[in-house]
């Protein structure tokens, strides 16, 4: 009986390791940046109005506050092909410098919402602290931070990569904007003003230079907006009291002053990340990039 029972047992784990070995295997995209890498091997999801996902796409690396290499990674939105090259849009999360993640729902949201009005999107992952940054209230400090300053130069290299694999993504390397909530917003302004600051997050041989910046509650020091720098559009609460209002308001002055455009949607009872807004922020959104985009 117990020999019966033996052999039954070895019948069905031959039958299992079969079965295992039969089934396919999936296999990870390389970790090496670039198309013939991770762009052409990552898994490629439909979803609405013809729009692709293709996830966890390496754009390059740096070293995080321990000295180590931290890979830097982003999800990609793509419209239906038109034919042409199209405009881009850079996402970054909101977080402080010290959480947040490039696949939080409302920015998924965002990121599908502009694709489908024909941007190639990419929101993308950059250097966080691993605690909270101790600084003084309001913005300020936040803007001066060294943590944005690394989330600058990865944004920077970010709009590398898209340079460097234009033709396969088919992206009008003239056509790119940075779209950046709370602590993104600081960083996608510090990154449009500042491409001279490049960093060493990948794809050095490319420029970092983009066509428009779009601030959801970020803000910029006034001190930091160069002579006929991209256009902006902010959005922003009056009575917001982590990036204060004034700061808003000073950098889209100071853009004026300087040359360029501002454009703002101030809201007068609204704080901090107001994301019940967000109908009217990606229609106002997306007609000011096709403007600025055109």
């Amino acid at each position: 009986m117990r020999i019966t029972k033996m052999r039954g047992a070895l019948f069905a784990v031959a039958l299992s390791t079969a079965a295992a070995l039969a089934a396919p295997v999936a296999v990870s995209a390389p970790e090496a940046v670039g198309v013939d890498s991770s762009i052409a091997t990552d898994v490629t999801t439909s979803i609405s109005q013809g729009v692709e996902y293709r996830p966890d796409i390496v754009y390059g690396s740096a070293r995080d506050h321990t000295g180590r290499r931290q890979r830097l990674e982003l999800d990609l939105w793509l419209p239906p092909e038109s034919g042409t090259r199209r405009p881009a849009v850079i996402l970054a999360h909101g977080g402080g410098f010290y959480r947040g993640h490039r696949k939080m729902r409302r920015i998924r949201a965002l990121a599908e919402s502009i694709a489908e009005r024909g941007y190639v999107t990419a929101s993308v992952t950059y250097r966080l602290s691993p605690t909270r940054p101790r600084r003084p209230r309001g913005g300020m400090g936040l803007i001066h931070s060294p943590e944005a300053r690394d989330a600058q130069h990865d944004l920077q290299a970010a709009v590398r990569f898209l340079r460097s694999e234009a033709r396969a993504l088919k992206v009008d390397r003239r056509r790119i904007a940075f779209l950046g909530t709370s602590a993104g917003g600081i960083a996608a302004l510090r990154a449009a003003y500042r491409p001279f600051d490049a960093g060493r997050s990948g794809h050095r041989r490319y420029r970092s230079t983009v066509s428009a910046v779009v601030s959801l509650w970020g803000a910029a020091d006034r001190r930091m907006v160069p002579r006929n720098a991209p256009p902006v559009l902010m959005f922003h609460g009056r009575r917001d009291k982590v990036v204060r209002f004034h700061l808003a308001r000073q950098t889209c002055a100071t853009t004026r002053h300087r040359g360029s455009t501002c454009r703002k949607r101030w809201w007068g009872r609204e704080g901090h990340s107001p994301w019940h807004r967000t109908d009217e922020i990606v229609r106002k959104t997306v007609r000011f990039l096709d403007q600025q985009l055109a």
